[in-house]
């Protein structure tokens, strides 16, 4: 069992990636792939390169300790992830997530 689990996750990951592959012949997905790999090199193998003697968060760090600005910062996340959770359901997409046919209902 453990043999047929694992080639057919070998087969679904390689499946996957030829199909991911293929679609960068399309500009938007290519500049997208771009913007993630930049991403992704700038946040975390380029700081494993050099040897920072401080950062944006370490000079942060002394204002984030009082308690009146953490609990601003903390306040104004949550207004703004329950305006988009709010958004999302008071404006719902038309389309549904899932369409089953008559006979899948049933």
């Amino acid at each position: 069992m453990i043999g047929t689990f694992s080639f057919i996750f070998g087969r679904t990951v390689r499946n996957m990636a030829v199909y991911r592959l293929k679609r960068m012949r399309e500009p938007r997905y290519l500049i997208a792939t771009l913007g993630g790999a930049a991403y992704v090199y700038f946040t975390w193998f380029q700081r494993w390169g050099r040897h920072s003697h401080g950062s944006a968060a370490q000079a942060l760090e002394p204002m984030l300790r009082q308690p009146r600005i953490a609990g601003g910062i903390e306040l104004a996340g949550c207004l703004i992830l329950g305006i988009v959770v709010l958004g999302a359901w008071v404006l719902p997409q038309s389309a549904a997530a899932l369409r089953f046919t008559e006979a899948e209902v049933q």
